[in-house]
């Protein structure tokens, strides 16, 4: 099997972008180039010359990679992101992507051919080879929202378990004990952080776990109906619920008024993520809101310093804060 230079900083525990700024002849730090020395000895690397053509010559340009269905969330990370990149001299191209692989790889290959000089991308549902094809042509990559531990690339994203934590920790203290919670697909990273969090703020408030009350689905509003609709129809209904991602709680809301359950007289309720409706309706609804503007504050930050050669380091996951907003929808029992 051919060796690329993700397996070099796999072995080195460098960063890609200083891998690629050696094998390029530009400056990196002594120590660094004696490991990246012996590990290519060992590991019997041959560069391309072609690709190291290309990458010697990358253009002063950052690419936002978003899913095709992402939700508008993240156009406030995007907004600063190009922003800040501008101020520093870089230009900054938005790309929309499919789920499809080969779909994605073509988009890849388009940005590999542009020279683009580095990438943020909302990694939600974009694939292990469309992100090894930029790891092995040496571009510096910033993923935000989901993790994925198989790559040494930077991360930024919300603590998620901390999020999780806060909203079963305030509901349990309002008095509640029959918690219920919505989420959707529960492999992806952050229903799966979220999840975490709620029940170990559960666990750490003795309140029992009753696994009737936990729904997993998909985030399609039918689904997320369903699973209202279901858990309002146990014998012991929760008295208070966790919306773990936008989508679930406009659906929930709207599925309570559709059945004239009062909130929070009826039913108690807290979302992820806020939205200036949430604080308009009647009830106001409570949250926990991630900070979309640090996130993206932190992803610029460290591209740049990856694409001048400046940090070195192994790849960085960085866990932003989030916060409860209280409002009107949990009451105390």
């Amino acid at each position: 099997m051919k060796v690329t230079i993700t397996d070099i900083a796999k072995d080195t525990g460098l960063a890609l972008s200083t891998i690629s700024r050696y094998l390029n002849h530009k400056k990196v730090q002594p120590e660094n180039q004696v490991l990246i020395e012996a590990s290519i000895k060992k590991l019997g690397y041959t560069p391309n010359r072609i690709a190291q053509g290309l990458r010697s010559k990358s253009s002063r340009s950052v690419a936002l990679l978003i899913p095709f269905y992402s939700n508008y969330f993240w156009g406030h990370s995007v907004s600063y992101v190009t922003s800040a990149l501008w101020e520093k001299g870089y230009t900054c191209t938005v790309h929309t992507y499919l789920p499809e692989t080969d779909k994605q790889l073509k988009t890849i290959q388009l940005l590999i051919s542009k020279k683009i000089g580095g990438v943020i991308a909302v990694s939600g549902s974009l694939s292990q080879e469309a992100l090894n094809r930029l790891e092995d042509n040496g571009v510096p990559i910033v993923l935000l929202d989901q993790v994925l531990s198989s790559l040494s690339v930077d991360y930024v994203t919300s603590d998620n378990y901390q999020g999780g934590y806060m909203a079963g920790s305030y509901l349990a203290g309002k008095g509640h004990k029959k918690i219920g919670f919505i989420a959707s697909e529960p492999g992806t990273y952050t229903i799966c952080q979220r999840t975490r969090g709620f029940l170990d703020a559960l666990q750490d408030h003795q309140i029992p776990s009753i696994p009737q009350y936990y729904s997993y689905q998909t985030s399609a509003y039918p689904a997320a109906e369903a699973q209202l609709q279901h858990l309002l129809s146990l014998k012991e209904p929760p008295t208070a619920l966790f919306f773990c991602y936008y989508e679930s709680c406009l659906s929930g809301i709207s599925e309570l008024a559709k059945y004239n359950i009062s909130v929070p007289e009826k039913i108690s309720i807290i979302g992820f993520d806020d939205d200036p409706l949430f604080s308009s309706l009647a009830p106001s609804i409570t949250v926990i809101a991630q900070d979309f503007l640090t996130i993206g504050k932190e992803a610029t930050k460290i591209l740049l310093s990856r694409i001048s050669g400046e940090d070195s380091s192994p790849g960085k996951k960085v866990l932003v804060p989030v916060r409860l907003i209280e409002r009107e929808s949990v009451a105390a029992i």
